[in-house]
């Protein structure tokens, strides 16, 4: 048994790499809203510190670092524009929703 006192961490993501589908519509003769559904894949990392003692010996417990790689939907919606023949402008929203990943400390 231990005693937890607080603990602190650090979340991280590197890049992501996906797939997605985008149907639109165009609104005006430079402009189209559009939806997105996709896959995204993505490299999460967790690290940090549980600062506890070990109520057997009174030491201190260990650091924690998860590092994986996951998985998961993504939707979104947007709007492009043409401002120029050869350049656009876009605002886009996207959700994504990533596999659960449990890990024990």
């Amino acid at each position: 048994a231990s005693t937890v006192l607080s603990s602190s961490g650090r979340f991280e993501t590197n890049g992501a790499v996906g797939i997605n589908f985008v149907p639109g519509y165009r609104i005006f003769d430079t402009t189209m809203i559009y939806g997105k559904v996709g896959w995204t894949y993505r490299n999460f990392r967790l690290r940090g510190l549980i600062d506890a003692i070990d109520a057997f010996t009174g030491l201190p417990l260990a650091s924690f670092h998860f590092n994986d790689f996951i998985s998961g939907l993504q939707l979104g919606l947007g709007i492009e524009t043409m401002i120029s023949e050869n350049c656009g402008l876009r605002a886009e929203y996207d959700w994504n929703r990533y596999e659960t990943i449990t890990r024990s400390v």
